[in-house]
């Protein structure tokens, strides 16, 4: 007679009643793991292997049953393998797997894959009593539900109250569930409250290393020249076993990896800006602004500009060779030249004397020369001759001083002028030079040609304001005049690309300078401020420096590198 069926996780429990004599029959069905089946293993396993762990039954016991001495075998088993998957949560130091059967496995380090994986060669039966009740015997076999299953072996067979509370076995299942039907005899017959029976394996649990991908963070510097060579350190995490830095599409030159978490590398040659990625066996570190490096073409023009206290300011390609703003000077400066063939500049000051910096050497000044030679009157600028080996000083009377290599080709010290000289420039080729008057009069000396001036225009075309400076074209077959409000006038083959005329100045301009090569200009204001025009780059100016760097002095001059 069948007082009563109860189901208990993947297993249930059939009991059979009757009389005079007390018999308890229960079936065990095994299906992969126990539904109160737990694997345990070791705080930290490494993730490149495999985890292997046991089950255990919840109460009391802590190892697989093995088969104990006196144990009932079973020798016509073979093994068999039961596979499920598990899901995997991680708060970034453990790792909670759970799976088959309530499988869990805890504490592993690292970041394992969502999908760790179980496997059971084996599977046992613990069959549990209460203290309770005295048994006489038990009788442990196949189910005849199973197909076939065979039981490896259990123990014990039979006892007595109080001597054994459990059975242990082992089983191997294929196909269907395993099942293990056993016949418990007792003095009175138990509820079924007081059997409980657990069902766990024993295998490995597999969790594959993580498939991490690298991520950078930050780079510096973030920029370099076009031609690469820059020391880039490359800030991230997992750079571990780095195969490859790439600046855009394109291999860093050398890389070497500090650690986890920062590498440094060397930019290859490229232009514009590109992504720094990193490349691991894991993957391939994606693109942010946070890695973006950026290609900086090396300026191809520059200039000075200088101060009435010899203060030098130089932008663009224009290096910085020196200058007087640490000196007491006997008189302001009031002019400059660059050396055509590179390296360095003058400046000259109110006085006629003569600063030399970079590889421009000291030719010689005014106040070197005795009394009887002295002009009386103010320097007003100067030009360099066309190898740097000399350089002419000029007054405002149009005084003209060689010194160097510097031949003498003339002045209008001689000639009454109707305004004052302002300025000087020198022919290309070195043999002549023009002067300007403030009233835009030009004079022509030595191979100089006179290609017009402002006084020869009509008075509907002169500019009400005075003239402060002059240029040469690069063939020396024209030149321009520019007026203190920033009005450029062209002579010869300049041509006219701009000028400030339309706009309302902070400060009037002091003076210009033409591109190396010709094509454009141009124009510096007494606070610094600069004016490019035609193919003149800008690039920077006194009033984009922090206050800080201001020089508190008017800009009295400039020269194009």
């Amino acid at each position: 007679m069948v007082d009563a069926v109860k189901a208990k996780g993947r297993g249930f429990w059939r009991w059979v009643r009757g009389n005079p004599v007390q018999t308890a029959v229960a079936v065990l069905v095994l299906a992969g793991a126990g539904a109160t089946a737990a694997i345990s293993a070791s705080p930290t396993v490494p993730l490149s292997g495999s985890a292997v762990g046991y089950a255990v039954a919840p109460t009391p016991s802590t190892t697989p049953p093995s088969a104990p001495s006196g144990a009932v075998s079973h020798s016509s088993a073979s093994s068999s393998t039961q596979t499920g998957t598990a899901s995997a949560t991680n708060d970034g130091t453990t790792v909670t797997a759970t799976g088959i059967g309530g499988i869990t496995v805890s504490q592993f380090s690292g970041n394992p894959v969502a999908s760790p994986t179980f496997s059971a060669t084996d599977e046992y039966f613990d069959i549990r009593v209460s203290s309770g009740n005295t048994f006489t015997s038990i009788v442990v076999k196949n189910c005849t539900l199973s197909g076939g299953n065979t039981i490896y072996w259990f123990n014990p067979s039979a006892g007595t109250s109080g001597a054994w509370q459990s059975v242990s076995g082992q089983v191997y299942s294929a196909g269907p569930p395993a099942c293990v039907s056993f016949t418990i005899t007792a003095v009175s017959s138990p509820s079924l409250s007081q059997l409980t029976g657990t069902v766990f394996g024993v295998g490995t649990v597999s969790i594959p290393p993580v498939t991490v991908a690298p991520s950078v963070t930050s780079i510096s510097p973030t920029s370099g020249p076009a031609s690469g060579g820059t020391t880039v350190t490359v800030s991230g995490t997992n750079f571990t076993g780095a195969t490859a830095v790439d600046f855009g599409t394109t291999a860093a030159k050398s890389f070497t990896v500090a650690s986890a978490t920062s590498i440094t590398a060397v930019s290859p040659a490229g232009s514009g800006t590109v992504n720094v990625t990193v490349t691991t066996p894991t993957g391939t570190s994606p693109v942010t602004s946070a890695d973006q490096f950026t290609y900086v073409v090396p300026p191809t023009q520059g200039y000075w500009e200088a101060t009435s206290g010899g203060d030098i300011y130089s932008f663009g390609n224009a290096p910085f060779y020196g200058s007087t703003g640490a000196i007491h000077l006997n008189q302001p400066v009031v002019g400059m030249a660059s050396n055509p063939v590179g390296g360095g500049y003058w400046l000259v000051a109110r006085d006629g004397g003569v600063f030399s910096f970079g590889t421009s050497h000291f030719y010689g000044s005014l106040p070197g020369l005795p009394a009887s030679e002295q002009p009386g009157l103010p320097v007003v600028g100067m030009a360099a001759t066309a190898n740097g080996g000399g350089y002419w000083e000029v007054t405002s009377g149009g005084d003209v001083y060689s010194f160097g290599d510097a031949k003498f080709y003339g002045s209008t010290g001689a000639i009454h002028l109707n305004q004052p000289i302002v300025g000087i420039a020198a022919t290309p080729g070195g043999g002549g030079y023009w002067l300007v008057a403030r009233d835009g009069g030009i004079f022509a000396f030595g191979s100089a040609a006179f290609d017009g001036s402002l006084p020869g225009l009509p008075a509907s075309e002169q500019p009400g304001l005075p003239v402060v400076g002059m240029a040469a074209t690069a063939n020396g077959g024209g030149y321009w005049e520019v007026t203190s409000g920033g009005d450029v006038y062209s002579f010869g083959d300049a041509k006219f690309y701009g000028s400030t005329g339309n706009l309302v100045l902070n400060k009037p301009v002091v003076g210009m300078a033409a591109v190396p090569g010709g094509g454009g200009y141009w124009l510096v204001a007494q606070d610094g401020g600069l004016f490019a025009f035609g193919d003149a780059a800008f690039e920077g100016s006194l009033p984009g420096l922090p206050a800080s760097k201001q020089p508190g002095l008017p800009v009295v001059a400039m020269a194009a590198s």
